[in-house]
């Protein structure tokens, strides 16, 4: 149900099947390491046939799967159903009385996850797109994710054990994946983009926080577009 309420945009069932799977809270103990582990794993919904099963039986029927464009699409009944879930629907179903922040939490830790698995980004490059089917909304999701959990006062000091810094391999992992996915959108990540730049740019302050404690941090270290730290990215190209 966070998925389904809180996600940038509709998923589909195969999409919403490697998202579950995704969904592993501690960043020291990864349960898999490559993408065929994920599929392999106890947690995966292995067809969207099962999947749409499980979808229409535990949501009660607040949840249908629309086909569109080839692909089937799971989205609410209704925009009340939202509001409802959004209100306070989302904490009665958790079993840790979870917010909507905390749902935007996880949900960027999912996506992280699964753009952090050891083969996707050789995967991506080598035009291996269709075998990894969540990469395209992971990839660029779970910073609109955390940047919706920083507003409701939820803490991303985390990121920095998820994206091992201050060793950049991870980010840039994800800088080189979103460029080739995504290449031409206004969103992508500039090359040499840092931690201090996502987080400025995002206003994820309370990362930022974290990154200034730490003494070997460059505060004056710019992107490849001759930016140091900015909170957004004007289209006239201002830089600041």
């Amino acid at each position: 149900m966070q998925w389904v309420c809180l996600a940038k945009r509709p998923l589909s069932l195969t999409e919403l099947r490697f998202a579950m799977a995704s969904d592993w809270p501690n960043p020291l103990c990864r349960p898999h390491r490559l993408h065929y582990e994920l599929e392999k794993s106890k947690e995966f919904v292995e067809s969207d046939e099962r999947m749409e099963t499980w979808v229409r039986t535990l949501s009660g029927g607040l949840v249908e799967v629309k086909h569109q464009k080839n692909k089937r699409m799971v989205q609410l009944i209704h925009q009340s159903v939202n509001d409802f879930l959004i209100q306070n629907g989302l904490h009665i179903l958790s079993s840790n009385g979870s917010s909507v922040g905390q749902g935007h939490h996880r949900l960027s830790r999912c996506c992280i996850n699964y753009t952090t698995l050891e083969d996707v980004r050789k995967m991506a490059q080598r035009g291996l797109i269709q075998q990894l089917p969540f990469l395209e909304y992971a990839v660029t999701s779970w910073v609109w994710h955390a940047e919706r959990a920083e507003s409701e006062n939820i803490s991303q000091n985390d990121l920095l054990v998820r994206l091992n810094w201050p060793s950049s391999h991870i980010l840039q992992c994800w800088i080189d994946t979103y460029r080739v996915i995504n290449h031409g959108s206004y969103e992508r990540p500039n090359e040499q983009t840092t931690l201090l730049h996502i987080a400025s740019r995002h206003g994820l302050l309370s990362a930022i926080k974290e990154l200034l404690l730490k003494k070997d941090i460059n505060l004056d270290i710019r992107d490849s577009d001759g930016r140091t730290r900015y909170r957004g990215r004007q289209k006239t190209g201002t830089k600041g």
